[in-house]
């Protein structure tokens, strides 16, 4: 499923970026991004073996947006099933038919 009209981008590829092996922390900034899709996909295919702490910042202009994407880490972070806390995110915001 996709969000909106462009696919998530993995904005850090640390495979070509930096070696396989890289350990430094990582501080990550998405200014005024509406969304946390490149958010999510850069985490999600970060290498297993990166054990560093990261911090994101993730802020927009527009409070519901800030507020939605907290519900959405919220969701995520505190669901012990993936499959269901994904499915509550994607359908999240919709109007039934």
């Amino acid at each position: 499923m996709r969000w909106g009209n462009i696919a998530a981008i993995n904005v850090l590829q640390l495979d070509a970026n930096e070696t396989a092996s890289h350990q430094s922390d990582m501080s990550l900034l998405f200014a005024a991004s509406g969304d946390m899709r490149n958010l999510v996909k850069s985490v999600v295919d970060l290498p297993s073996s990166y054990l560093k702490p990261d911090e994101a910042v993730l802020n927009d202009k527009e409070f519901d947006l800030v507020v939605r994407n907290a519900v959405m880490l919220l969701i995520a972070l505190t669901t012990d099933d993936p499959k269901q806390a994904c499915t509550t995110i994607s359908t999240s915001g919709t109007r039934p038919s």
